[in-house]
């Protein structure tokens, strides 16, 4: 970032240096008093940052995913017996409820990003693989008697 100039300084009206500002944005834009304005800039960097957040975000919730339900099925076919580790009980019972939560989260994030920018064949894959892994979700607990 520069410095202000000397000019800038010396101003002493608020109309007087808004005026300054003004000529000096007319002269070279996104200048005033020698300070860089990165409106246009910014507002990118923004929308790009939320764009790829929303991919973060839902590949996250996928492997949230992926990984409560590859330790439930290791623990389903290991011989520990989790049921002696005392306060056990409420830690798998909140996996559980964000194995059932993340792929909903998922989706919905999936699909902001695809309506943010439909073109993107990425979003296309993540929004896929998040209804892929709802619907499976659904299928496995409607064809299960124990839920």
């Amino acid at each position: 970032m520069r410095p202000i100039s000397r000019e800038c300084i010396g101003r002493q009206s608020a109309k007087a240096d808004l005026e300054h500002r003004i000529v000096h944005a007319k002269k070279r834009p996104f200048v005033a008093c020698g300070r860089l304005v990165h409106v246009a800039q910014t507002k990118r960097k923004e929308r790009q940052m939320a764009k790829v957040s929303l991919h973060n975000t839902s590949v996250s919730c996928l492997a949230i995913w992926a990984a409560v339900w590859l330790m439930f099925l290791i623990m389903r076919f290991s011989p520990l017996d989790i049921r002696v580790i005392p306060g056990i009980g409420p830690i798998m019972l909140l996996a559980f409820i964000a194995a059932l939560v993340a792929p909903i989260v998922a989706t919905a994030v999936a699909g902001a990003a695809l309506v943010r920018q439909p073109r993107l064949s990425l979003n296309w894959l993540i929004f896929g693989c998040a209804i892929a892994v709802l619907l499976g979700q659904g299928i496995l607990f409607t064809i299960t008697r124990w839920l």
